[in-house]
């Protein structure tokens, strides 16, 4: 058996990319102006990717916000800055090691003492630039010292300011005329005062470079929510939880125009059971999470199970245990999602890990749920949930809802006795047949105590032994049902990544990295889908593989433990990430090197 073989894209010409980091207080605006500024370059075809770091504070802290962009695909985000843009010291502390030989730290000259034989480096260009003093003499002072810095950062990248404006005037435009037109103005004042005070800095040469039409460009978050209402959800309950609560802030903005029901409940506890609740009176349901949240929902997630009522859950992990680090990003929950809550039930595990599977496994996690009628979860993490991705489009070719065996009156007919509709009825694939209520004149139970096929509590052994096989006999044509793992790059290779989630983001962008330095027998095998495994697939697949090197944003190396357990096949070498930042290409170059003695 082989895994689906995923054909790497092609692009014309040399790439040119860039990585740019701003920097500064919280309040500072960092966020935003990040995110405008990859909007710009996404805007005139350009693929970026970016993410922002922030603290796990209520109030202050530093932030600071990277966007990398490149003209052919920016899988991730790269360790390396061609530029540094400091509205505070402390950017230039933390980042200027960072700094590639021949970049450039910009900082502002107005609140920043700064001076170059402070940094024990002569191969960086160091720029002065008064961003405050711009800033009030276009707009204000403090607020918009963010806008000039977009201004300066185009033009060291030597692209076009009418970008940036284009942007800016969507972004403010519920703000009013005059504060478009303000931050225009300060975007570019920091555009002309690079050209015309440092007119030989040139880092890259990005104008000109188009790759195609203007790039879809939103976060992981953004795409499971399209993915949800593509797929019809129309109840969505959630507490407020790092990474997660932009799903729920979204959905609530749109509610009444998709005609759905978005509710912020009291607790994780509250949001699992009224989605149970809505799912089981017909509803496409979902809630979602962070890992903190999961544990309480865990109790209800078996209720799920034993009812066998449809369910997704989206868990975006974050660094645990605990309260841990709450707004970094971590993959250690992949082993609590397979086997969280007690007893035994049917569940499915999707692990998407780019943009496209975050709108496609969504979609089929509703499918997934309704057909067999089990919690399905969907993980991500903060990388993938809040950090900006690019793509050319969704892809929805194919998708189609199936709400699995949801019988009218009519068909049920075949399973009632007495008015009592069998909803727990015995079948040959394990899945009994479901009814809405209401309207019918047909009674319908669910159970969260073991029950008949009439959903009556009942405790024979007889009984218990039919149910508990019926629930567990949807298991095998589960397993086919579950997305195969993805192949990158040669099917030869020498040495193969293997990994899941978020890390086929990096772990691309490295197979991509490597292949410029002359490795090019290297590939990525990624798992979208964990739980259940078709396990002689699996193990076929790495068996087949000359070397296997797992990579994984956490301390143990889960996966890499559950492909062992389930396949016999031991992964010995390991890439593992555990301090709350993002996997990168070059960390994975960096080891992968170490390992094979390159």
């Amino acid at each position: 058996m082989t895994a689906e073989v995923i054909p790497e894209e092609i692009y014309d010409g040399e790439e040119v990319k860039l990585s740019i980091m701003i920097g500064g207080e919280a309040g500072y605006g960092i966020v935003s102006a990040g995110d405008i500024l990859a909007r710009a370059f996404a805007k005139c075809s350009l693929h970026v990717a970016a993410y922002s770091e922030i603290p796990s504070l209520i109030r202050g802290g530093h932030n600071t916000f990277q966007i990398c962009v490149s003209t052919h695909k920016a899988h991730s985000l790269w360790r390396a800055l061609d530029f540094l843009v400091a509205l505070d010291h402390l950017t230039i502390d933390l980042n200027a090691l960072n700094v590639s030989p021949g970049g450039s730290i910009v900082y502002d000259s107005d609140s920043v003492k700064f001076d170059q034989s402070d940094l024990d480096r002569d191969d960086l260009t160091v720029m002065p630039v008064p961003l405050k003093t711009l800033a009030g003499e276009h707009g204000h002072a403090d607020l918009m010292r963010n806008t000039v810095a977009l201004g300066v950062c185009v033009a060291l990248a030597n692209y076009r300011c009418e970008a940036l404006q284009g942007v800016l005037r969507e972004h403010f435009k519920l703000k009013g005329e005059k504060i478009i037109e303000a931050n225009i103005r300060s975007a570019r004042a920091g555009y002309d005062y690079v050209k015309e005070h440092f007119p030989d800095i040139r880092i890259l040469g990005l104008d000109g470079q188009v790759c195609g039409r203007p790039h879809i460009v939103m976060t992981g978050n953004q795409a499971i929510t399209f993915g949800a209402l593509k797929a019809g959800m129309t109840f969505y309950s959630g507490y407020p939880m790092t990474p997660a609560s932009p799903i729920l802030h979204q959905l609530v903005h749109l509610e009444e125009d998709m005609g759905i029901v978005a509710k912020q409940t009291e607790d994780e506890i509250s949001a699992i059971m009224m989605a149970i609740g809505a799912s089981a009176a017909g509803a496409r349901a979902m809630t979602g999470t962070s890992g903190g949240g999961f544990c309480l929902m865990t109790e209800a997630l078996g209720l799920a199970g034993e009812a066998e009522v449809p369910l997704v859950v989206m868990l975006g992990q974050r660094t645990g245990p605990a309260t841990g680090l709450a707004t970094r990003t971590e993959q250690a929950d992949l082993l609590f999602a397979i086997h969280a809550s007690q007893g035994e039930f049917p569940r499915a595990v999707l692990t998407p890990g780019d943009l496209n599977e975050c709108f496609t496994l969504t979609y089929q996690a509703f499918n997934l749920a309704d057909r067999y009628q089990i919690p399905v979860i969907v993980m991500g993490d903060r990388i993938l949930n809040e950090g900006i991705h690019c793509a050319t489009r969704l892809e929805d070719e194919g998708l189609s809802v199936d709400r699995g065996k949801l019988l009218s009156a009519e068909e049920a007919q075949e399973f009632v006795e007495d008015g009592h509709f069998k909803r727990y009825a015995i079948t040959n694939d394990g899945i009994s047949p479901r009814i809405l209520w209401g309207g019918n004149g047909l009674v319908q139970t669910y159970n969260g105590n073991e029950h008949n096929e009439f959903g009556d509590t009942y405790e024979g052994r007889r009984n218990r032994r039919g149910m508990m096989g019926k629930r567990m006999h949807k298991m095998k044509a589960l397993t086919k049902d579950m997305p195969p793992p993805q192949l990158h790059g040669p099917r030869d290779a020498e040495v193969t990544l293997v990994g899941w989630g978020s890390t086929k983001m990096p772990g691309r962008e490295a197979l991509k990295m490597l292949a410029g330095e002359g490795h090019d027998s290297v590939s990525y095998l990624h798992f979208p889908s964990v739980w259940p495994m078709d396990t002689d697939r699996a193990g076929a697949i790495l068996r087949k593989r000359e070397r296997l090197v797992g990579v994984e944003t956490n301390f143990s190396g889960q996966l890499c433990d559950h492909l062992a357990s389930h396949t016999g096949v031991h992964i010995e070498d390991r890439i593992l990430k555990y301090d709350g930042r993002p996997m990168t290409p070059n960390y994975i170059i960096q080891l992968l090197k170490g390992v094979m003695g390159w």
